[in-house]
């Protein structure tokens, strides 16, 4: 929910401005919210995890995509079936293996099952 809200955000940001051109946004942004769908994805959490604020977005961003700084964004953690990994990460079959592999390792904290009936 909030994720399309931030892209709802910086769609208006990035939209041509036809009376005030101080408003507009930086060419490199505008070309990085036109590339795809990841992009656009990638600058919707850059946006939450500034707070929503555009100047530390602008800067963020510019360090991201001018300096080519790589970051990493803290995603929320949750149980998925290996069919839900399927339809809503949209993962590929090979890294669905690999996580399943991963978790059968240590079934006591990766498996839900197990880590139910600890408690």
């Amino acid at each position: 929910m909030l994720k399309n809200a931030a892209k709802q955000r910086i769609r208006r940001m990035v939209a041509p401005k036809k009376k005030r051109s101080d408003l507009e946004a930086p060419a490199w942004m505008r070309d990085r919210w036109n590339k795809g769908t990841a992009e656009k994805d990638e600058m919707a959490d850059v946006l939450q995890q500034v707070n929503w604020s555009k100047e530390r977005f602008i800067s963020e961003l510019y360090r991201i995509i001018v300096k080519k700084v790589v970051i990493e964004i803290a995603k929320d953690q949750g149980w998925y079936s290996e069919c839900q990994m399927k339809s809503e990460l949209k993962w590929s079959s090979q890294r669905i293996s690999g996580a399943v592999a991963m978790c059968n390792k240590t079934p006591a904290t990766h498996i839900r099952s197990a880590w139910l009936r600890l408690l």
